[in-house]
């Protein structure tokens, strides 16, 4: 009977080229897995990032949407001869988008409601040439207010309101004869 003897070198050779080979395989699958849960992160927070915002901007709206509904509500008072409150409140129905939605006219969003609180201040002349040294004339006694407006949009969230977004607008309104 003739033996050959086993080369042991060409068998260890062979197990370690398999065992490098599990080893980049298991090293590039988890670089892959980091990379991947890195990417889902960063995303996340880019879409918190613009829900933020979408929610400011939002909030710049009924800010600037309480400076009109002051204007009408300020000619509304003087048109009966009489001064407006030195506060008011306005509450407005949130209107957007649902992602996805093939219909791309605003939808009034049940979770969302926004409100304008408004300060009103009647301006006298001294006010007037302390705002406007080289501006317009005084209009005169109960025709100038400054107006501030600070809209507020707010989620339902877990039984509570929970403000989302805020911004403030002033103006001076003028009434013209």
């Amino acid at each position: 009977m003739l033996v050959i003897p086993m080369n042991k070198t060409s068998t260890r050779r062979r197990s370690d080229a398999q065992g490098a080979a599990l080893f980049i395989a298991l090293a590039l699958l988890s670089m892959f897995s980091l990379l991947g849960a890195t990417y889902v992160r960063y995303m996340s927070i880019e879409l918190d990032i613009n829900a933020r915002h979408l929610h400011g901007v939002r909030a710049r709206q009924y800010a600037m949407a309480g400076i009109q509904s002051t204007m009408g509500y300020i000619y509304a008072g003087a048109s009966q001869g009489r001064m407006p409150e030195p506060t008011a409140t306005f509450s407005y129905g949130v209107y957007g988008q649902f992602p996805g939605a093939g219909d791309l006219r605003p939808v009034l969003m049940d979770a969302y409601s926004a409100e304008a609180q408004v300060t009103i201040l009647p301006l006298n002349a001294a006010l007037w040439k302390e705002r406007f040294s080289s501006g317009p004339p005084w209009p005169g006694e109960g025709r100038a207010f400054h107006v501030v407006s600070k809209g507020e949009v707010y989620r339902a969230d877990s039984g509570r309101m929970r403000l989302v977004g805020k911004h403030a607008v002033e103006s001076v309104l003028v009434l013209r004869s």
